[in-house]
């Protein structure tokens, strides 16, 4: 499905080569460094990540690189944009990419074009400087929190979520938070049934040790661009009996002093 959006990066074709995650780079690696020998002395070393895409899924194209011989298309055929009821907010938890990290525009339509944010399990990567990356087509289910009827945003940083905030306090940038309002408000015209919206840490992981509860997307996301698609764009963040799990929102991620005026 086609989004319309000032400044957006469309590299679905670019990412649809991808199909691990974070690791793809050491597994192609260690792959290409068998390159030419016996099957039997290639190292059969056991994959630690995970597969982007998830079951009922297929990329558009076939990749031609394939480097550990796992046919994408395996999985089927992708979900109907009907289907698709809630968005899920992420933040990557690393560096705030900016549009100048990236290869060429015109690259964005080669298969063989690679960057890091290509692997990232996600439909769309919102970037410090107000770019936007349409990595993964909404109608492919991916392996992540949102799963067969959601579509998850990542916001590319790593954001504070303490109950202080001071002038030296790591912030979401404008850029981002406008951008970020601006895809949810054009993902609620194009999906009839976009419904929900939740932070991850409300529907997956809970408050265990190390879970996402009070720190995915984190408060600058949530309260300045998910808190916000609800007061504004009229969208629901409780998935009571929606498909989802419910661990509450975080008073962490929901602190109102995180909220900045634009």
């Amino acid at each position: 499905m086609d989004i319309i959006l000032p400044g957006l990066r469309d590299r679905r074709i670019a990412a649809s080569d991808e199909y691990l995650d974070g690791n793809e780079r050491a597994e192609r690696d260690l792959f290409n460094a068998g390159a030419g020998q016996p099957d039997a002395l290639l190292p059969h070393q056991p994959y630690s990540g995970r597969f982007i895409y998830g079951l009922g899924s297929r990329p558009r194209r076939q990749s031609q690189r394939r480097p550990l011989g796992f046919d994408v298309l395996q999985y089927g055929f992708s979900r109907d944009s009907r289907d698709i009821t809630t968005i899920i907010l992420h933040s990557t938890d690393g560096r705030a990419f900016e549009a100048a990290d990236l290869p060429l525009p015109s690259m964005d339509t080669e298969r063989r074009s690679d960057h890091r944010v290509d692997e990232i399990i996600a439909n769309f990567v919102v970037f410090r400087d107000g770019t936007v990356v349409y990595t993964h087509d909404v109608e492919f289910i991916l392996s992540v929190a949102g799963g067969s009827k959601g579509i998850d945003i990542e916001f590319a940083g790593s954001f504070p979520n303490g109950d202080t905030v001071t002038v030296s306090t790591p912030r979401l940038s404008h850029g981002a938070i406008r951008v970020g309002r601006q895809l949810i408000s054009q993902l609620k015209v194009v999906l009839r049934n976009l419904r929900y919206i939740h932070p991850h840490g409300q529907v997956q992981q809970g408050e265990e040790p190390g879970g996402k509860f009070h720190s995915c997307p984190g408060p600058d996301v949530w309260v300045n661009v998910g808190q916000w698609a609800v007061n504004n764009l009229g969208l629901i963040s409780d998935p009571t009996d929606r498909g989802y799990p419910n661990h509450r929102i975080s008073s962490r991620q929901s602190y109102p002093a995180y909220l900045q005026t634009l």
